[in-house]
């Protein structure tokens, strides 16, 4: 009786062994499969960051690249050619009429235009409260930022008061741009200028803002330094030029040894680059000693 109980309690025990043996078995297996799972997911994340450093620097590299292929879409955009509707509407003052021939010039967010002839085959263009209106065909330069009207100062009456202009994309009609004026273009009347630049807006109630620049022009004190002919600059900055504009006041301008100053109004031109100044070699005495 004895030994039966042992052996059955001798049995029981070995079969309690066999069943710790085997949980510990799974229990080694499962602590296997969760080190193994975390070791795959060191590894998964070691590959990550590896992709992510890869992907750093293709994104760099397109950054690095992106700028030169956007010049090349612009310089795509601006060689498409571009039907616009100007129209010029004179002033109503007295001898406001233009007999000269009128150019125009367009800057846009892709480019410039050549200066384009505003001809016409009627007699009366351009004449006192009268409204002119040309289609032009040139390079597409995409939104209007300015534009330069000017005329050549030829015929009996090259003075011209010139109230507005109004260009039309003639494709998308919806991108009308407005050009205030008000002023003269004349070599007699008014500022004595016959190139204006005239800001865009696409308000017609809108009055842009233009920067006024004060030159000061210092003439050396040494003999014969003053000039009797008559002088032009250019100023030009980081977002364009002022075109050349001639200095001229009710003073006795450039004279030995003496300063003058002039206020020109013109768009925003960003940080000034340079200029250029020079005169057109007339009168008596038209040799010039600039100092500064």
């Amino acid at each position: 009786m004895g030994s039966k109980s042992k052996n059955k309690k001798g049995g029981d025990q070995v079969a309690v062994d066999e069943e710790d043996v085997k949980k510990k078995k799974k229990d080694k297996k499962k602590k296997g499969s969760e080190r193994g799972e975390s070791d795959e997911g060191t590894k998964k994340t070691k590959g990550k960051k590896k992709k992510i450093e890869n992907y750093v620097e293709i994104y760099e590299n397109e950054l690095c690249n992106y700028e030169p292929e956007k010049m090349e879409n612009y310089e795509d955009e601006y060689h498409k050619k571009k039907v616009y509707e100007v129209v010029t509407i004179t002033g109503d003052e007295r001898g406001a009429g233009t007999d000269a021939n009128v150019f125009i010039t367009l800057f846009g967010e892709y480019g410039i235009t050549p200066k384009i002839h505003l001809a016409s085959k009627s007699r009366t263009a351009f004449e006192r409260s009268k409204t002119d209106v040309f289609r032009i065909r040139t390079h597409n330069v995409g939104y209007l930022k300015k534009i330069r009207i000017e005329h050549d100062n030829t015929g009996m009456n090259a003075s011209w008061f010139l109230d507005r202009v109004v260009i039309t994309d003639v494709i998308r009609p919806h991108l009308r741009f407005y050009f205030a004026c008000n002023n003269w273009l004349s070599r007699e009347e008014g500022d004595g200028l016959y190139v204006r630049d005239l800001l865009a807006s696409m308000d017609q109630m809108d009055m842009p803002k233009y920067n006024k620049y004060v030159v000061s022009i210092f003439t050396a004190d040494m003999k014969a330094s003053g000039t009797d002919a008559d002088v032009f600059i250019n100023i030009f900055g980081e977002f364009g030029d002022t075109g050349e504009r001639r200095l001229d006041s009710d003073k006795n301008n450039f004279e030995k040894g003496k300063e003058d100053k002039f206020t020109i109004e013109a768009p925003n031109l960003g940080k000034i680059r340079k200029i250029t100044i020079g005169h057109n070699n007339k009168g008596s005495s038209a040799g010039w000693f600039v100092e500064k």
